[in-house]
């Protein structure tokens, strides 16, 4: 199971959520994903306090490991 983090951050006074999965970013766990968040909040706005508010933590599917062939698709469509 993968896990998918959504964290809750204030920006110069701006509430805002970020996403992190753990099937695209490699966090071990809730406090990674947090600390993630942080440091890019903090190295994208260098100007604006960063405050942590929450974090939430689901349950995902991993994502498939093989999903074998996959051939093209006839691109014609009758409408």
């Amino acid at each position: 199971m993968a896990m998918y983090y959504e964290v809750g951050i204030t920006i110069g006074g701006a509430k805002s959520i970020t996403t992190v999965d753990t099937n695209f970013i490699p966090a071990k766990d809730w406090k990674d994903a947090v600390d993630y968040v942080m440091n890019v909040s903090r190295q994208t706005y260098p100007s604006y306090d960063v405050e942590f508010d929450f974090v939430k933590e689901y349950n995902i599917e991993d994502e498939p490991k093989d999903i074998g062939y996959i051939h093209a698709a006839d691109s014609s469509w009758e409408i």
